[in-house]
């Protein structure tokens, strides 16, 4: 399925450019993936806790702390989010 299609290329675009510079995702899954950040940060806001308190709350276990920690740093940095 194509996301730009349906959510346009405006969705989290300096996350967008961030995936392309760095090189984390293929070019054709960009937007996939901002659609989906974009969508956990709108279940994050529905919830009334900002994204950076869901993560730390709901992923504790080691082996995926280190995840957590790098979606911490991208969230900070590059997504403006209000809440």
């Amino acid at each position: 399925m194509d996301y730009t299609a349906k959510r346009g290329r405006d969705t989290l675009p300096e996350f967008q450019k961030h995936l392309l510079d760095k090189k984390l995702v293929p070019e054709a899954k960009v937007s996939f993936f901002a659609y989906w950040v974009e969508r956990f940060l709108h279940y994050a806001q529905r919830h009334g806790i900002t994204a950076t308190e869901y993560l730390v709350k709901n992923f504790e276990s080691k082996p995926i702390r280190k995840d957590r920690d790098v979606l911490l740093v991208i969230i900070d940095k590059y997504v403006q989010f209000p809440v």
